[in-house]
């Protein structure tokens, strides 16, 4: 069995604590930038979810392309959405996926995809 000298996340918690990036690696934000980019998208948004277009408490910050697969930390690349569409996101495609695609200058295509698993998705095309 593997055995850890420290927690998981920790290294990265102290990173961010010297006022470090947030990822070893690959390119990453730092906090003031990342709240930068944060603050850029939520103006945009009107602080309202970039969905639906509705008052919904609880908005935050979602990666339209997820960092580990190469997406990269920018107002392009981050969607303004609330609780529930953040949850859709991660719903198993037999629920109902929410798919999001980057578009133009900020813009973004979404629907929701329905299929029998990951594998048989049909791609979405923006």
């Amino acid at each position: 069995m593997l055995r850890r000298h420290s927690r998981v996340g920790e290294a990265a918690a102290r990173r961010r604590k010297a006022g470090g990036k947030l990822a070893v690696g690959r390119r990453s934000a730092t906090q003031d930038e990342w709240r930068a980019i944060v603050a850029q998208v939520r103006t945009r948004a009107g602080d309202r979810c970039e969905i639906a277009t509705h008052d919904h408490p609880g908005c935050d910050p979602h990666h339209v392309k997820p960092r580990s697969l190469g997406g990269e930390d920018s107002a392009g690349n981050v969607i303004w959405i609330c609780r529930f569409h953040h949850e859709q996101v991660d719903f198993p495609f037999k629920k109902g996926r929410l798919v999001i695609v980057p578009t133009t200058a900020g813009r973004f295509a979404w629907r929701i995809v329905y299929a029998e698993n990951k594998w048989v998705a049909p791609q979405v095309v923006a």
